[in-house]
């Protein structure tokens, strides 16, 4: 039985120790002993990355937890150091003459990875980091916090999901309504948080020797394989043919519905009778997925039976919950939680 999800723990770091995990692996380059400097320094960030992913983990679990929150404030704070550390790292890999030999260790791909990450840090944005992490987690919990209140319910933004699918046109109107009503009650304060992230990025990027940030941004993406040239010709094979595809088969379903016009609070529908509902509760629905992946397979089913029964699967909305996908080292196996 894989360690349930409650009893994961991860102790927390201080950038001293941090620092003198990294000395060590230093020590074992300078020793000229790579092998057993990239398993140490392996070990050590699946240490922390785990550390990291439980406590984003657990801030997005309740956004309105003081306690997850002062968490998440201490995670962001250390961030910027922890990169340092890490950065010099691979640049002192990257620098190795022997670049095949690394390349053979650790992988190419791996290799291309690192070459994109010591492009997108120097100490001089450490603060700006810090910053940016401050503005992201301002704007988390301005959106979880959502409470709308709709057909005698209060629900967050995922909450409205149902009423704008409802074959009652007026209701789906109303649903919309209150969602862009909550943008526009908080527009201020988001365009305050736009305005502040497009200005620290920005700064990011001249410090670091680009012109602007979109050349940043691609590599803080690690996309190596693929880049702003890629992305434009996508956007035209969109227009070109998802487009007049959709345009199409929505103009379709306005013709036999009688709509006099499409609006935008009508796109969700799909059937006239409604579109399709969950057939129980959730566990009804986790017993019929149960079900489907032991039918599947015997390894998928054990693999699910374990998230299930080991509390790694959060599915219920609620408020000051964000939806989120986190991956954490448990002994060297991904464990994923939602």
């Amino acid at each position: 039985m894989t360690l349930p999800f409650a009893a994961i723990a991860a102790e927390r770091p201080t950038l001293a120790s941090l620092a003198r995990e990294y000395a060590a692996i230093g020590a074992l380059l300078d020793a000229g002993d790579r092998t057993r400097a990239l398993a140490a320094w392996d070990a050590a960030r699946r240490r922390f990355e785990t550390w990291c992913s439980l406590v984003h983990l657990r801030f997005a679990q309740n956004t309105q937890d003081p306690g997850a929150i002062a968490d998440r404030d201490y995670a962001d704070a250390l961030a910027p150091d922890a990169t340092e550390l890490e950065v010099a790292i691979k640049r002192r890999l990257l620098v190795d003459p022997d670049r095949q030999g690394l390349e053979d260790v650790a992988g190419t791909h791996a290799v291309r990875l690192w070459d994109c990450d010591v492009a997108t840090f120097d100490p001089a944005i450490k603060p700006d980091l810090e910053e940016e992490a401050r503005l992201s987690a301002r704007y988390t919990s301005l959106l979880a916090g959502a409470a709308i209140d709709i057909g005698g319910r209060t629900v967050n933004l995922s909450g409205l999901a149902p009423f704008a699918e409802d074959p009652e046109r007026a209701v789906r109107h109303e649903a919309e309504q209150k969602r862009w009503a909550f943008f526009e009650t908080h527009g201020a304060e988001l365009d305050d948080i736009y305005a502040a992230l497009v200005g620290v990025r920005h700064r990011m990027a001249t410090r670091l020797g680009y012109e602007t940030y979109t050349p940043l941004g691609y590599k803080r993406l690690r996309r190596v394989d693929y880049g702003p040239d890629e992305v434009a010709r996508y956007r035209d094979q969109v227009v070109t043919h998802v487009v007049p595809l959709v345009t199409r088969l929505l103009e379709r379903r306005r013709v036999a519905l009688g709509w006099d016009r499409l609006r935008f609070w009508d796109e969700a529908l799909i059937d006239p009778a409604g579109n399709p509902k969950p057939a129980g509760d959730p566990a009804f629905l986790v017993t019929q997925a149960q079900t489907m992946f032991d039918r599947m397979s015997t390894r998928l089913g054990a693999f699910f039976r374990t998230m299930n029964e080991g509390g790694f699967l959060d599915l219920l909305n609620r408020q000051g919950r964000r939806r989120v996908l986190h991956v954490v080292s448990d002994g060297g196996h991904a464990v994923h939680l939602r």
